[in-house]
């Protein structure tokens, strides 16, 4: 997939590093509003309609006579019951592992018929499976509802387990970013049946991510329609079109009446960019993108022949239109890259280099690499930050 960038900054003797404030904070404290997870989950005993929607597993230091690492595990859940019957009672969650309870929480539940379980663990834990039983109960203890699942520890992961977990949320280029080898699915309706296909277009503002010109696999509803250049670099106004007439590859296709699937399937593939990075317009200010750019799915069906174009959104509201099977390659397989970045160097003072930093402040919408050099007017003397619970906050 993607060839990430990895970066290493050797100090320079006599001169300042540069700190950059530039990260997110994420305070996950309710995180029950995440779309419905597509996790590799096995599903056990389910009464009362209990769903997981998303789940991680993350560090957490915690401060007592010296600092502790931990982990805590985050299973965010809705009820299908209403809220009268709910209002006033809880959720009781336990998580086992290898037969035997490891950690309990409860959630209290008064205003919505969903919430959060987290269970404190040990920093280091054990492979295998571990078994989640949720419990809800009314105001009076009795019970309305129970779920059960069991997961993988490969499967427990530092972000939302989610349908869509690769977009660089933070970029000014508010584009769909995959880092893995695997498929991304974008699901769109159709009127009706279309059949006796003589021609398929797609069209789609896309690159590798990467400096290296790579190949995707396009696929319509599980069907293969061949693999196809991607170019390379990353500038937003780059269009792939993509044209499907061979008769071997369209016969027996159908576009059905209803739900459908266009997957980009991507591939392990030596000396070739291997990213898929699908521009878009969400959360960019920056005018260079211009006006969103959907998907476009061209189709010339039928006897007299009758084109009937789809525009699927890059993104919609949440990407719920959306779905992944990523998975990330090894570490050997990363390229480096430095991207350049134009501008005079930053003059330091005394006190610059005796204190070995300078703290700068930049637009969020702007990348940050370790090598970056922050221009005269973005120099800060302090930072301050105000965040609410459940926060999500660029600094």
């Amino acid at each position: 997939m993607e060839n990430r960038r990895l970066f290493t900054t050797p100090p320079t003797p006599g001169k300042a590093a540069i700190i950059s404030p530039t990260l997110i904070i994420i305070m996950i404290i309710a995180i029950a509003t995440a779309p419905p997870c597509n996790a590799s989950s096995r599903a056990g005993k389910q009464k009362g309609g209990i769903t997981i929607t998303t789940y991680l597993l993350r560090d957490r230091a915690v401060v007592l006579d010296s600092l502790v690492m931990k982990k805590l595990m985050y299973f965010s859940f809705k009820s299908s019951l209403p809220l009268s019957a709910i209002k006033g009672g809880a959720a009781v969650g336990t998580l086992s592992h290898g037969g035997g309870v490891i950690a309990r929480d409860t959630a209290y539940l008064f205003d919505e018929v969903a919430g959060n379980l987290g269970f404190s663990l040990p920093f280091n834990i054990p492979g295998g499976i571990y078994h989640l039983d949720i419990k809800i109960l009314d105001k009076k203890g009795k019970l309305l509802g129970s779920s059960s699942n069991d997961y993988n520890r490969k499967e427990l992961k530092p972000y939302f387990k989610r349908t869509i977990n690769f977009w660089d949320f933070t970029t000014p280029y508010a584009h769909l970013d995959c880092s893995g080898y695997g498929d991304v699915t974008y699901h769109f309706k159709s009127k009706k049946r279309l059949t006796g296909i003589h021609s398929l277009g797609i069209s789609v503002r896309a690159t590798t991510g990467s400096s290296l010109p790579g190949a995707v696999e396009l696929q319509l509803n599980g069907a293969s329609l061949g693999e196809f250049k991607l170019p390379g670099g990353d500038a937003p106004d780059t269009i792939a079109n993509w044209q499907v007439k061979a008769v071997g590859t369209l016969s027996g296709l159908t576009i059905r009446e209803g739900g459908n699937q266009l997957s980009f399937i991507l591939k392990p593939n030596k000396g070739q960019g291997g990213g898929l990075r699908i521009y878009s317009t969400k959360n960019s200010a920056d005018p260079k993108f211009g006006e969103a750019i959907p998907i476009t799915l061209s189709v010339s069906s039928g006897e007299p022949l009758k084109q009937t174009v789809f525009t699927i959104p890059v993104w919609g509201e949440e990407g719920e239109h959306i779905s992944s099977n990523l998975t990330t390659p090894e570490q050997e397989e990363f390229i480096q890259e430095k991207p350049k970045e134009v501008g005079p160097p930053l003059p330091l003072g005394s006190k610059d280099i005796e204190k070995g930093y300078v703290v700068f402040s930049r637009d969020f919408q702007r990348y940050v690499y370790p090598w970056t050099i922050p221009a005269g007017e973005e120099r800060a003397g302090s930072l301050h930050i105000t965040m609410g619970q459940g926060d999500f906050e660029p600094a």
